[in-house]
């Protein structure tokens, strides 16, 4: 077994690409439970405070935040592969546009509501 996961794959072993995969993973489950915790149990807490502005925030931006969490643990997978330079360029840019993106999304939010 342990010679199969030591493999080279694209410059990479198997193992180092399966650990990858789990923290990609991870990150998509840890997205979801970030996205469950504002819709559920943080949003039921706000509700029952005096003020509006807590609702507003986390009814606004709790979407967006999640997509923030997710890409930023594809971002943690990608650093533990040795890429090319410019793949990792690539992948750089890739994430800086999803976080704008992100961000824009939910200032658009604020916006709308």
């Amino acid at each position: 077994m342990n010679e199969f996961l030591a493999q080279p794959f694209y410059g990479n072993t198997i193992l180092q690409w399966l650990i990858a995969a789990g923290i990609a993973g991870g990150s998509v489950l840890v997205g979801k439970t970030v996205y469950r915790l504002t819709s559920g149990v943080i949003r039921n807490a706000t509700r029952k405070t005096e003020t509006e502005v807590d609702d507003f925030i986390v009814d606004t931006i709790g979407e967006p935040v999640v997509v923030v969490v997710t890409v930023f643990g594809f971002w943690i997978a990608v650093q533990t592969l040795s890429l090319p330079a410019s793949v990792d360029a690539f992948l750089w840019v890739a994430t800086e546009a999803a976080i704008v993106l992100s961000v824009t999304w939910a200032l658009a939010r604020v916006w709308d509501a």
